[in-house]
């Protein structure tokens, strides 16, 4: 390799690199904004009703383990 060829790609590399870091800075900021967060945080209806079905059915199965611990 030259340093004809090298040259182009080291500046590229390097305004990759500027570019992903601030991209990286800025998308982190965004992320953490307080005003967002308890959006980003806040759980949909079909997860909360979903938990609430998975503890329903732990309840029955121990309730049935019981049951059948006891015969």
């Amino acid at each position: 390799r030259t340093t004809i060829d090298m040259v182009p790609k080291s500046i590229m590399l390097k305004l990759v690199g500027f570019a992903k870091k601030g991209l990286q800075k800025e998308l982190l900021k965004e992320l953490y904004n307080p005003e967002a967060l308890e959006d980003l945080l806040k759980e949909s209806e079909s997860t909360v009703a979903r938990r609430n079905e998975c503890k329903k059915m732990i309840d029955a199965l121990k309730k049935a383990d019981a049951i059948v611990s006891s015969v």
